[in-house]
């Protein structure tokens, strides 16, 4: 429809409360981001989209990076809903324009609400909220699910073929990240990576990198 005249609801009760959402351009979206995740923008903008993903009073969100930054704290549920492709987009243009410590700080919010959710559920969810962590959309969706890829790409881990890995940069996770891939063994940290090879050898890593090991 070009444009709408008038809305009828019946037979709901009296108190019932009923939204009506309609289109717009004007509202910021994650999706106007797409251009930095295609490498397209100049240096100037990439670092305009890096400051608008790693503020709080845009998209850095307690529990992940949601759909749109507008309203703050009284903004619709909707608008803070945090969806795992969304963050996968953008966290793939920080990791494409160098910026790994800000990617590696937005998976990590974004995890922390998939956890939120499942201690609360049980389960996953198709989105989750941006400042609660409170579920949102469909139960048992796949797109709730962590891009574990992703995590291993931000880690700076690569792997090549069951006989060769790359290690691309140094992990900016505070933790530990262990991996257990095609019977290799990496323990990854800021400082050194413990890497045991499917031959049973292991070795410690603190060689600048990028550095490949293979057996």
């Amino acid at each position: 429809f070009s444009h709408l005249d008038a809305i009828a609801i019946e037979g709901l009760r009296s108190r019932c409360r009923v939204v009506a959402l309609t289109p717009e351009y004007t509202t910021p979206d994650i999706s106007l981001l797409l251009p930095f995740w295609t490498g397209m923008l100049t240096e100037e903008q990439n670092e305009a989209m890096r400051r608008e993903l790693t503020s709080a009073r845009a998209y850095a969100r307690p529990f992940g990076l949601p759909l749109s930054p507008r309203g703050g704290q009284k903004a619709a549920d909707w608008l803070r809903a945090v969806y795992m492709p969304w963050v996968a987009f953008a966290v793939e243009g920080l990791l494409a324009h160098g910026f790994t410590a800000e990617a590696a700080q937005a998976l990590m919010a974004a995890a922390k609400g998939v956890q939120s959710v499942l201690a609360a559920e049980g389960g996953f969810r198709e989105a989750h909220h941006a400042d609660t962590g409170a579920g949102m959309g469909s139960r048992e969706s796949l797109t709730g699910l962590l891009p574990l890829g992703l995590w291993l790409q931000t880690a700076g881990i690569q792997p090549i073929s069951p006989r060769r890995f790359r290690f691309n940069w140094p992990s900016p996770f505070p933790e530990p990240i262990e991996v257990n891939l095609w019977h290799w063994h990496i323990r990854r940290m800021p400082t050194e990576t413990l890497v045991t090879t499917p031959d049973g050898m292991s070795r410690i890593l603190k060689v600048a990198e990028p550095f490949e090991v293979e057996v």
